[in-house]
């Protein structure tokens, strides 16, 4: 009898990493488990999949009625305590408030009411804790079983609020995606794209609302000079339409008219990875 896991992250949203983790932990623990139980701030369908995403808010009921083996937590920044402004299309027209500090906080408090094992498999910690948060994260994280952030500054974010942890900083496990997905299995993918870009041959540029006005302007002309200078095209390209992408690269474009490749279509996640795979460079936040 294999496993049945819970895995808990931002599996709700259109971002490129986001909904590429859920491929990297099928890939690596898929002999050991019978199934996988996906949870987010909202229910929805994950996007561009047909796998069913429940609510962390349905965690507690769902744990008195299913045998769970095991809850993990990651990857991507979910681990800090700050509300951030989202685009999701399936839950409102508007931008609105989502809360990833539910995801880590549920799966703690589930995880002692159940005795569930728990595991963070290598989320960032982008925002340093106050002094009053890190009394709160220094009680919650008495109940992770296993620790792995994704790199140095979150395990200095974290050792900051819990002196005592053992805390072990891996590889973002997204990187790992070429071994789940071979290059050679991209080449439809990147060729659904349809776009005018040559394999090799391309700069792929992704940046989000968190680029300031005066920087955009300027990261424009840097992107202009470059091709100018290389000869090589410079691909605009969401990685994360939930994050503002897409208004910022096309007012990036909108300084250069007709300079830059701009995709047309809403890309997926695999395409997006396709365009990556085949880039010469990647420039991104």
């Amino acid at each position: 009898m294999g496993l049945n896991i819970i895995h808990v992250g931002a599996f709700d949203i259109e971002n490129f990493g986001d909904l590429l983790f859920p491929d990297v932990l099928r890939h690596y623990l898929g002999e050991y488990i019978d199934n996988i139980y996906y949870f987010a701030p909202n229910k929805c369908i994950m996007p561009n999949t047909d796998i069913k995403v429940s609510s962390i808010k349905e965690m507690d009921e769902f744990c008195t009625f299913h045998e769970v083996d095991g809850i993990v937590v990651g990857g991507g920044d979910l681990a800090h305590l700050k509300k951030v402004p989202m685009l999701i299309p399936q839950v409102s027209d508007d931008w609105i408030t989502y809360e990833p500090l539910n995801l880590w906080i549920t799966s703690s408090m589930v995880s002692k009411k159940y005795n569930i094992p728990l595991v963070w498999n290598a989320p960032g910690c982008p925002i340093p804790f106050s002094r009053e948060e890190a009394e709160i994260v220094s009680i919650l994280m008495r109940n992770v079983d296993y620790i792995s952030v994704r790199d140095n500054e979150a395990k200095k974010v974290l050792s900051s609020a819990v002196d005592s942890l053992d805390i072990n900083v891996v590889p973002d496990t997204v990187f790992s995606i070429s071994k789940v997905m071979p290059i050679n299995t991209l080449n439809q993918m990147f060729l659904d794209t349809k776009l005018s870009v040559q394999k090799k041959n391309y700069i792929f540029f992704q940046c989000n609302s968190a680029i300031s006005v005066d920087d955009r302007k300027q990261i424009a002309h840097y992107l202009h000079e470059l091709h100018l200078k290389t000869g090589i095209d410079v691909l605009l390209q969401p990685i994360g339409y939930s994050l503002g992408d897409l208004e910022i690269i096309n007012e990036i474009a909108s300084f250069y008219p007709n300079e830059f490749i701009l995709s047309s279509k809403h890309l997926n996640q695999y395409h997006i990875l396709s365009l990556i795979a085949y880039a010469s460079y990647y420039v991104g936040t």
